[in-house]
């Protein structure tokens, strides 16, 4: 099958890395912030994800329940350059560097390898792992499908 326009719309490295046993929690916010100073000029953008837990507790069974603690910790961070063409996405031990389509460029395996090949380096110094588990490539298409007559 061959496309006038490559129906290819984001395309992504991943690299997941063996956990580091000496940090404090799953996603330090600390090292998140001093990764963030080391690319803001390029992806001044943030975005997050937290995860809350919370603990009740009952007293009885005509009273509401009452919390008695809540914790909220950091899931996952995206930082976006200023067009959102590119985007950074940091998660417990894993880094990943998006490239996304844009009127002016398709984006593929070479442009995705060139963008992102200083930000891992950034990874490896602030968040320290252990080493590499592994890494993938992905691609995202957008393919329409005809639908058939009558269908």
């Amino acid at each position: 099958m061959k496309f006038r326009k490559p129906p290819v719309v984001e395309v992504w490295i991943s690299v997941d890395f063996d956990p580091n046993e000496k940090k404090r929690e799953p996603l330090d916010a600390q090292r998140v912030e001093d990764y963030r100073q080391r690319v803001r000029s390029e992806f001044p953008k943030r975005e997050s994800l937290h995860a809350t837990t919370f603990t009740f507790e009952e007293k009885s069974a005509t009273e509401l329940l009452r919390v008695t603690d809540k914790d909220v910790r950091l899931k996952s961070v995206c930082l976006w350059n200023h067009d959102r063409s590119r985007l950074i996405q940091i998660d417990d031990d894993q880094f990943a560097f998006h490239v996304l389509k844009t009127p002016a460029e398709t984006p593929s395996f070479s442009r995705v390898r060139a963008a992102a090949q200083p930000n891992p380096e950034k990874y490896v110094q602030v968040f320290l792992p252990q080493q590499i588990r592994h890494a993938t490539l992905h691609y995202l298409d957008i393919v329409e499908i005809p639908r058939p007559a009558g269908g």
